[in-house]
């Protein structure tokens, strides 16, 4: 879930309808290594998480449940949070919480290139202003279709 207002200005990327592994193979595709969130043997400390090998896909099981099986095997490493005392896990938002935050604050202070490019930004900006008004595809197809009469806009007529 997003907290209110801020729906427009995440992009979220749900894979509910797809097996487990064909998602996790799209990514791996993709050059993403399989991050899953486990206390498991060798498993590494997010204080140690090495950001250096390249881009991440991180995978969180909720308490009660953890991941699947086919996540665990197709996992390409393991991430914990070190914690002090008897529990070894915690709610999921503040888990995600914690990893987002230790990990953008090591990717800033990194020589790594995690910037977006010009295009790039101005593709998100764009894509932005257009979910933040009511009805923004609907005004772009209409805009698009003023522009250019002769032009065919499938998606106009869908929009109505």
């Amino acid at each position: 879930h997003v907290a209110q207002g801020a729906y427009n200005w995440v992009n979220i990327h749900r894979k509910t309808f797809e097996p487990e592994e064909e998602t996790l193979q799209e990514l791996k595709k993709k050059g993403y290594r399989i991050v899953v969130t486990l206390p498991e043997p060798g498993a590494s400390s997010l204080h140690n998480f090495d950001l250096d090998k390249g881009k991440i896909a991180i995978v969180m099981g909720n308490e009660r449940e953890g991941v699947s099986s086919i996540v665990k095997e197709m996992a390409d490493e393991f991430l914990y949070i070190p914690m002090a005392g008897f529990s070894q896990s915690i709610n999921i938002s503040v888990s995600t919480a914690v990893i987002l935050s230790e990990l953008t604050g090591k990717v800033r202070n990194s020589a790594l290139n995690w910037k977006q490019s010009d295009e790039e930004l101005m593709d998100l900006r764009y894509t932005w202003m257009k979910n933040s008004v009511s009805r923004g595809e609907r005004i772009e197809d209409e805009y698009l279709h003023r522009l250019h009469p002769n032009d065919q806009f499938d998606d106009l007529d869908a929009r109505k």
